[in-house]
């Protein structure tokens, strides 16, 4: 599923190549995609907590909140 909600819109289209046509879904489907996603309830991860432990730090908590969040990232992505 997209991060950006609107993708696949008629305002948002999928980005094809130069030789073929942006895709997207007719408005009707568009609104029927959409409808259970706004029954989705977005839940924490452990990368949204570490975001939030940055949140008014200081210049060198922040560089050493970055890095942390990074070298995590690096690591789910490395398990998958």
């Amino acid at each position: 599923m997209p991060v950006c909600r609107e993708l696949g819109s008629h305002e948002k289209p999928l980005k094809q190549t130069a030789a073929s046509k942006d895709w997207y879904m007719e408005d009707s489907l568009f609104l029927e995609y959409q409808s259970p996603l706004e029954e989705i309830v977005p839940f924490p991860g452990p990368l949204d907590e570490a975001i939030w432990g940055i949140f008014g730090a200081s210049e060198k908590e922040l560089e050493k909140g970055v890095h942390d969040a990074y070298m995590r990232m690096q690591m789910y992505l490395a398990e998958s």
